[in-house]
């Protein structure tokens, strides 16, 4: 509300962006949305991607969600909703021990598989 309803990426230019510390592809996605942050521009930041959500709910700034979990969420609303989506790398990680295991490689296989698609 506070920088209205921006129509483009330049109209961000102002806004108070949330993201996680250390986040260095968030840089890079918003300079390849035609915005230059650097972690000076970011209003907060956590460790924890739990916090994220809450502050962007709390109202606090502009945060790049996964699509389906901002979906779930009343009262957000996409910004630029034109603007194609950020790819992004998925870790599926378990301890080494579970590895080996036929249950956890059933798990894992069926989980790569579906966040392939």
């Amino acid at each position: 509300d506070k920088i209205g309803r921006p129509t483009c990426a330049e109209d961000l230019r102002d806004a108070d962006f949330i993201g996680m510390e250390g986040d260095r592809g968030l840089i890079h996605g918003l300079k390849e949305m035609g915005l230059s942050p650097e972690y000076s521009g970011f209003m907060s930041s956590s460790n924890s991607s739990i916090v994220v959500l809450e502050m962007v709910k709390a109202g606090l700034g502009i945060c790049l969600l996964p699509e389906d979990i901002a979906a779930r969420e009343l009262g957000l609303e996409r910004v630029l909703p034109h603007l194609p989506a950020l790819i992004g790398p998925i870790w599926l990680t378990t301890h080494r021990e579970l590895h080996t295991s036929r249950r956890i490689r059933l798990v894992f296989d069926l989980l790569a598989e579906t966040l392939a698609k």
